[in-house]
């Protein structure tokens, strides 16, 4: 992985790759190995990240918050192939500051709330995401209704790909408790 940069590939059983993620300065992984889950993945908050991000991350947080004076923490790319999903969850209102931003390029999507999951009931609310849509996910919708994006909304037009950037803050905990990544920690 190039510095500050986490790249996990979700491969799926046919050996095609689904879905990509890029962590940018915290990433994320099952709580086994680390008690939130969150990692740093440099020691120098913006480290790796490319100068047209940095503007990009800039320009979005003046605009859905401009009180706000820090960047964000984590910038996280979903890349998505033919039949790529993200299964129903919820991003933790223990660790992540609300809004959580993203930003959908290439192929348009659907964001699916309440869909059918462990625990959930089967009735669902469908949100179209075009292609350069801002969404901001807060209050009721963040904390409290799981949501995905299923298979069968993904590169539904001439893109063999769609993306989404999340553009998240940390609380502030979770940041100071936040270990290096065990990939990098062993490189030093």
């Amino acid at each position: 992985d190039p510095p500050g940069v986490k790249i996990d590939r979700l491969v799926s059983l046919g050996g095609l790759v689904r879905r990509t993620k890029l962590f940018y300065d915290y990433s994320y992984d099952y709580p086994q190995k680390n008690p939130s889950g969150i990692f740093k993945t440099t020691n120098q908050p913006g480290e790796g990240r490319p100068e047209w991000l940095i503007k990009l991350a800039e320009e979005i947080r003046k605009k859905v918050d401009p009180d706000r004076i820090e960047p964000f923490d984590q910038i996280v790319f979903n890349c998505y192939g033919k039949a790529g999903s993200i299964a129903v969850h919820q991003d933790s209102k223990d660790l992540f500051e609300r809004p959580i931003v993203s930003l959908r390029l290439f192929d348009s999507s659907v964001l699916s709330f309440g869909a059918y999951g462990v625990g959930m009931i089967d009735r669902e609310y469908k949100v179209p995401l075009p292609r350069g849509v801002v969404t901001l996910m807060e209050g009721f919708a963040a904390d409290n209704i799981s949501h995905c994006i299923k298979a069968e909304d993904q590169c539904r037009g001439d893109q063999s790909r769609s993306c989404s950037i999340m553009f998240r803050m940390l609380k502030q905990n979770i940041k100071d408790n936040a270990k290096l990544y065990p990939k990098l920690d062993e490189a030093q």
